[in-house]
């Protein structure tokens, strides 16, 4: 099953999770890569002062 976040909160909660324990995040939310991010209209800020570096080429931005 693919994490498809259904708003901003949502999504910014597991990319907390995810850039502060990844494995945790990896087992809750599965690969970041392949997060559908299709409902978030707003993602500015998302990553800010985090120093998170993965590929999200796939993200719906």
């Amino acid at each position: 099953m693919i994490f498809q976040p259904k708003n901003r909160d949502e999504l910014k909660e597991a990319i907390n999770l995810w850039c502060n324990d990844e494995e945790k995040a990896l087992t809750k939310y599965g690969n970041i890569n392949e997060w559908d991010t299709s409902k978030v209209t707003d993602m500015s800020y998302m990553f800010s002062g985090s120093k998170f570096n993965g590929d999200i080429s796939k993200w719906n931005t």
